[in-house]
């Protein structure tokens, strides 16, 4: 930093900032930069983001990290901060730089006078190895690391906070932190007015937003410093996201992935995660939060503070209503990184890193096969000390640091894939829930009339004697149950969709409309899609009229006459593997959005995914600086909002009684007698309602499967449920 006195002198010191000593309590200068707090509890609401601040104006603890206490119900005060006189580690707290004119008199720590101004200062850029003049480049790592305190202790110190369970990892690093990273500068002409304290190190001036340096989620709407400020990705779309829909907001490992948009000045710019550029709308008025009633500090996760919106994202399983469809699982977290969707199953976005045309990165190429696509062609490197360090790994450096996060595992498994594609080909078609627990599957096989399961819909199969211990186990509960009143997804009738998706109607609202709660007791109101800043958009439940149904169920059935017919129900789940409109998006999610039903959100938060970013040649040698396809986001970055509804809400309602395929089938016969000359005597016509049952012809030795070993290959039996005579008029 440099430091303007009063007299005219400026003189400039490096901070040493945070601890310089690992958990063995031995100097390590890679620490530096690195503090420690502690969060007190707090009970969250439903959609609650709260904002923690210090309790009172207290020297930092660099030993007993527990003493750094940030509470939720306490305001942001500049009067109430942590503050370092001197270290404990013999290390300089302001280390003596450069004064002018000079002044062989000053010393570390040491000012000569007053102080008018300060600012943080950039030399020039020194040729060659910019590593040998550490006041050039910034700090070697970004990230914070939360991990629960698993057990009440009177001190917490470095050795105690190692050994805690893994929490949340959140690393902005572009370096992964290898070696100091390129600095983002402060005007020249624009310096801070030092603040001043008396004896008590309290100040009232607020901060400069220039000292913050920290990172959040991306906004919904980014600021404009931010934006314009991206380099060659500068006023484009880049900072468009939809963090619900190609983001984990349930990830415990969140750092730069090996396909990325990546903007080339720092501070690149990269993942749903960001650091700031200084502008006023991240100042410390501008990100003040919300007081509630009960005193609690109220943030706002994907906009200012002020904005104040709860944002209610998961369901959790409920002991009274249990887990009755398999798209209830959309609100399970499926992959601890960032990089995989949030609402991964039931759902079937195409993953804009991956071609529409695969599942994974084609492998068949050097750059996602090389080190299983971690390498320095896909992550970078440079030749200016930052990463070809003698003592470090060479110019793969940031790529070795980017496998050891991995832990090695990308060689010989692949952490980068179309999960919800992957998820949906494996769950749809070899699972089903029988739903109920032990008791309630014994009050089943007692009475399955007058105690039907949870999901209603199960019957009896009734072609054997029903085993209480069948429905409990397994392998063999599918063979005790059917499903009364299955819908073929291959139905092409607007009306038959139309009826099906009208089933629920006034169930969850009395207003002669129909909804497909994400969550069953929402917090918020009913929503009718209209203003999508409202909060019942984001805590309530959307409802649809008639009108949005139809409409829902017409494009439904287009979709069904353009990819079908459909073999199994992950088949009609998945988006197709394709380079057309049907590879972004699944059956019902395409349908979703050529209806207009989630209109509102993406005139109030569009996403242009319209073009492709534009193509630029990265300074760190990066081959595809814009990996992330644009063409392939949805079209609001607010897309998987509660009230947004999507392909795995419809599912969530509707999979209990889906089916690729019918098990009844109608079945008519003719015949007539003639005399000898062909002249008809008599005839007949008859139906038969004919239906596949889970028993097989001839059973193997489990008696749930048919025996393939046997020469004549049957599969199930088919049974006559219904036959008749049938007159000439009924053909």
């Amino acid at each position: 930093i440099e430091v303007t006195l009063v007299n005219g002198r400026k003189q400039t010191f490096k901070m040493s900032w945070g601890r310089l000593r690992n958990e063995r309590n031995a100097f390590e200068r890679a620490r530096r930069g690195a503090h420690y707090f502690k969060l007190s509890g707090v009970t969250l609401a439903p959609g609650e983001t709260v904002v923690f601040s210090p309790t009172g104006n207290q020297i930092y603890n660099d030993d007993d990290f527990s003493t750094n206490l940030l509470s939720p119900n306490v305001a942001p005060d500049p009067s109430r901060s942590f503050y370092l006189d001197t270290r404990t580690d013999g290390d300089a707290l302001f280390k003596l730089g450069q004064s002018f004119p000079p002044n062989p008199a000053q010393k570390d720590n040491r000012l000569t006078d007053v102080p008018r101004e300060w600012r943080e200062v950039v030399p020039a850029r020194p040729a060659g190895n910019i590593q040998v003049n550490e006041n050039y480049t910034q700090a070697d790592d970004y990230y914070m690391y939360w991990k629960p305190l698993t057990s009440v202790k009177s001190t917490v110190n470095l050795s105690d906070f190692m050994s805690l369970p893994h929490g949340r990892f959140v690393s902005c690093a572009f370096q992964y932190g290898d070696e100091d990273e390129l600095p983002v500068q402060w005007s020249t002409s624009d310096p801070v007015p030092l603040p001043q304290t008396g004896s008590n190190a309290i100040t009232l001036q607020i901060p400069d937003r220039r000292t913050r340096d920290g990172f959040r989620l991306r906004w919904f709407d980014e600021h404009t410093s931010n934006r314009l400020g991206s380099g060659s990705l500068a006023n484009s779309s880049h900072f468009q996201s939809a963090p619900f829909a190609n983001w984990n907001m349930g990830a415990s490992y969140s750092f730069r992935s090996a396909i990325e948009n990546v903007t080339d000045v720092a501070p690149h710019f990269f993942g749903i995660y960001t650091r700031d550029l200084f502008d006023d709308a991240v100042s410390w008025n501008q990100m003040m939060p919300n007081t509630t009633a009960s005193g609690k500090q109220e943030g706002e996760p994907f906009d200012q503070p002020l904005a104040g919106t709860k944002k209610i994202l998961f369901e959790v399983p409920r002991q009274l209503s249990g887990i009755v469809s398999l798209a209830d699982f959309q609100h399970l977290k499926f992959s601890e990184f960032i990089w995989h969707p949030t609402y991964a199953f039931g759902n079937s976005l195409a993953d804009p890193r991956i071609q529409r045309t695969m599942t994974q990165p084609d492998r068949s190429q050097t750059l996602n096969n090389r080190d299983g696509g971690w390498n320095r062609d896909t992550i970078g490197y440079t030749t200016d000390g930052r990463s070809n360090n003698p003592q470090t790994f060479s110019s793969d450096s940031w790529a070795h640091h980017a496998r050891g996060l991995l832990e090695q595992v990308v060689y010989d498994q692949n952490v980068q894939f179309d999960l919800s594609y992957e998820l949906n080909h494996s769950l749809w078609d070899r699972f089903f829930l029988s739903t109920g627990n032990s008791a309630e599957k014994l009050a089943f096989a007692k009475d399955p009339a007058g105690n039907p399961l949870p999901n209603g819909r199960m019957r009896h199969s009734g072609d054997r004697r029903l085993n209480p211990n069948d429905l409990s186990d397994y392998h063999r509960a599918a063979s005790a149950l059917v499903v009364d009143g299955g819908f073929n997804v291959n139905s092409t009738s607007e009306k038959a969709w139309e009826a099906i998706l009208l089933s629920s109607m006034n169930v969850h609202s009395g207003r002669g409309k129909v909804a497909f709660p994400r969550i069953l007791e929402p917090a918020g109101d009913d929503w009718d899609g209209g203003d999508a800043t409202d909060s019942d958009a984001w805590t309530g439940q959307r409802l649809l009229d008639r009108a949005e149904v139809s409409r829902l169920a017409v494009e439904i059935a287009r979709e069904v006459r353009t990819r079908g017919p459909f073999l199994s129900l992950s088949d009609f789940v998945n988006r197709r593997l394709r380079n057309d409109e049907t590879g972004k998006a699944g059956t019902i999610e395409a349908a979703i959005t050529r209806s207009g039903i989630n209109a509102s959100f993406s005139e109030t938060w569009p996403l242009d995914n319209t073009r492709q970013l534009p193509n630029y040649l990265h300074p760190d040698n990066i081959k595809d600086p814009t990996g992330i396809e644009q063409t392939l986001l949805p079209s609001t970055t607010a897309w998987g909002a509660l009230g947004h509804l999507t392909q795995a809400d419809v599912l969530q309602q509707l999979a209990p009684v889906l089916t690729a395929r019918s098990d009844s089938f109608i079945v008519r016969a003719y015949g007539c007698a003639k005399d000898p000359s062909g002249g008809v005597l008599a005839e007949s016509w008859c139906e038969a309602v004919v239906q596949r049952t889970p028993e097989p012809v001839n059973a193997d030795g489990t008696g749930l499967n048919p025996d393939l070993q046997l020469g004549a290959q049957f599969g199930r039996k088919f049974k006559i449920r219904r036959f008749r005579w049938l007159s000439g008029g009924e053909i």
